[in-house]
């Protein structure tokens, strides 16, 4: 909330106390962008509040407060909210193109993409140049190494368990002009060596399950780049995957999903309550959780519920 995160009792829900982010260059206090929280270390960015987005599905609605770039990285101590180190980028910091694994902070840092402003005019398109690669020390904020090749990517991915880091595009169905999709990329997180790079067609943001990237358009593996098998046919619906190790979930007219571990094809579904335009549905721990995300859409169903869905025995 502008340039503080709050820090709360997962149980009760009572503030147990408060993070400032560091100030911008100049001593201006910031917005916090980014935010995660690793090994006792909290994780942000302060967002750039001039770089404002289309909304996609509609022109009228204000996206100043979605900010989506950010001018500087930092880390901080998540007990006691001091200053770890700072990293201001040498262009921009797109929210979706960080991800955290392996001892390492990774990031893309690429010039802002002019054409997804509310104020660009999508008639006169301009170019995106690609950015660098860096991953950082995420104890020290030192860079261990980085890549200027080709790197395209608005998602980062990290997959720990294989050492292996995807960069993709994050090509959904209200997607934004940058996010021009048909490529993958992966590459190996402790030292930047290129593994795989191949044109692919998919229109959802990868999601990965131990060394298989699922998304609506196909399946590969993490480590060969190899298409798998993996037909997901669904009805209309925004939204994204939201996969288990055995189950991905989804919007489709209602809740879909598909079960990876049964023979059977095509999407099942459970009737009567839908997903919302993002991600809202929480497969894990043998359950699926999915808060409601459909207040103030514009679809109607029957049920506006939180739901909490376990295994038929």
């Amino acid at each position: 909330t502008g340039d503080r995160c709050l820090r709360l009792d997962p149980a009760t829900g009572r503030k147990l106390g408060e993070f400032k982010a560091p100030p911008l260059p100049g001593g201006k206090a910031g917005v916090w962008g980014y935010l995660a929280c690793e090994k006792g270390t909290l994780y942000g960015s302060l967002a750039n509040e001039e770089h404002v987005v289309k909304w996609r599905f509609a022109g009228k609605t204000d996206m100043s407060g979605q900010l989506t770039e950010s001018v500087m990285l930092f880390a901080l101590d998540a007990l006691t909210g001091a200053v770890k180190w700072t990293l201001p980028a040498r262009h921009s910091f797109r929210h979706n193109a960080i991800a955290i694994g392996g001892g390492k902070v990774f990031a893309i840092d690429r010039p802002i993409a002019e054409m997804d402003k509310i104020t660009a005019d999508e008639k006169k398109p301009v170019e995106h140049p690609k950015g660098i690669l860096l991953a950082l020390d995420a104890a020290t904020g030192r860079v261990a190494w980085k890549e200027e090749k080709d790197v395209f990517g608005t998602v980062l991915v990290a997959g720990v368990r294989h050492d292996t880091l995807l960069m993709a595009y994050q090509a959904t169905r209200f997607k934004l002009p940058s996010e021009k999709g048909g490529e993958l990329a992966a590459l190996r997180m402790s030292d930047g060596k290129p593994i795989w790079s191949k044109k692919a067609a998919y229109g959802s943001r990868p999601t990965l399950v131990d060394r298989t990237i699922y998304a609506q358009g196909g399946a590969w593996d993490l480590l060969t780049g190899e298409q798998q098998k993996f037909d997901l046919q669904r009805s209309y619906g925004c939204g994204q995957l939201a996969c288990s190790a055995h189950l991905a979930v989804y919007r489709s007219a209602t809740m879909g999903y598909k079960d990876f571990v049964s023979s059977k094809e095509g999407t099942s579904n459970y009737g009567g309550i839908r997903l919302g335009c993002w991600i809202n549905a929480i497969p894990a721990g043998g359950l699926v959780l999915a808060p409601d995300a459909t207040t103030g859409c514009t679809c109607s169903y029957l049920n506006q519920s939180w739901i909490a869905l376990t295994p038929k025995e």
